[in-house]
């Protein structure tokens, strides 16, 4: 895997989005939660992503919540916005908007409509964006049948105005053919949006991880990419362990049942976010709630090797 220090362990998040009871964009919260993720070590902000509920987005709103991010960071982490839809026009469309909006890259997913989707029709639809984008790309590969076809990879991932890949697929062969292109474009960065079980996917040979947790757990996160550049696994597993163990607290268990529903709480708990307002039906139990209250109380968001069971920090 590329070795280049500029791509290694990289931390990006993928930004919920704060609302105001009224489903309009809470700009103090925001303005709260990226300083909050800028005082974390977060590398850059991705906003209107799938945590950051941005299908559910009137395009005013993602308008706004854009320029707000870019505003709010002022220089201090890049910022990018979803803008996938269905076809190239409107994709390069909502692309022309994030422009007006001051966004560094953009990202795209795949098509939302999956009726008539074809192999070569996503070949053309990734390909054109690439071409047509007035601003550097970031594609967003889901485990979905509109996934980017295997025979297309290395022809899409090589177009000079791809500068980023997440990749949530998790699988394995497929990774394996991003990789290998990485290794031939030194200004290609892949990260990873696998959150639960961090470490596994990410020493597949990720140079990150873009996380919509990130918000909460990027100083574990960071620690275990500082345990793997120190040479200590069974840290860095340990330290994934225990993330994924107050992430799925937080969530619901396995299932993810209360996953924005918590997410939210959680902020809210926080004192980032004034509202716990979502688009997503997603709210968490009684016993979620009663996990998050004790996190909160512990501050659980703070780095402690002790409670990995290890003397070494590698923070």
């Amino acid at each position: 895997m590329n070795s280049d220090s500029a791509n290694c362990h990289r931390l990006w998040s993928a930004c919920p989005t704060p609302l105001t009871p009224g489903f309009e964009i809470d700009e103090d919260s925001l303005h709260r939660s990226v300083d909050w993720q800028h005082s974390l070590g977060i590398e850059g902000l991705f906003v209107a992503g799938t945590c950051g509920e941005g299908a559910c987005l009137a395009e005013s709103a993602i308008d706004l919540l854009a320029r707000k991010a870019v505003e709010f960071s002022a220089g201090r982490m890049p910022v990018s916005v979803q803008v996938t839809d269905n076809s190239i026009d409107r994709v390069i469309d909502r692309i022309r908007r994030a422009q007006q909006a001051g966004v560094d890259l953009v990202t795209v997913a795949p098509p939302l409509f999956e009726v008539g989707v074809t192999d070569r029709s996503l070949r053309h639809f990734y390909g054109g964006v690439l071409d047509l984008s007035p601003l550097p790309v970031c594609i967003y590969q889901l485990n979905r049948k509109t996934l980017l076809p295997a025979a297309f990879i290395e022809e899409i991932y090589m177009h000079p105005n791809l500068r980023m890949i997440k990749d949530s697929t998790a699988d394995a062969e497929r990774q394996k053919l991003v990789f290998a292109v990485a290794e031939k474009r030194s200004d290609l960065v892949v990260l990873t949006g696998t959150e639960i079980g961090y470490y596994e996917d990410f020493i597949c040979g990720f140079h990150g991880g873009l996380l919509g947790t990130a918000i909460l757990n990027a100083k574990w996160a960071l620690a275990m990419h500082a345990a793997i550049s120190a040479g200590d696994h069974r840290l860095a597993k340990a330290i994934s362990d225990h993330m994924s163990d107050f992430m799925l607290a937080i969530f619901g268990g396995k299932s993810i049942r209360s996953w924005m529903g918590g997410l939210k709480m959680c902020l809210h708990r926080m004192g980032i976010f004034t509202s716990t307002t979502s688009y997503y039906d997603m709210p968490p139990t009684e016993d979620v709630q009663e996990s998050i209250e004790d996190l909160v109380a512990r501050k659980f968001w703070e780095y402690d090797p002790s409670l990995v069971g290890s003397e070494t920090n590698a923070s």
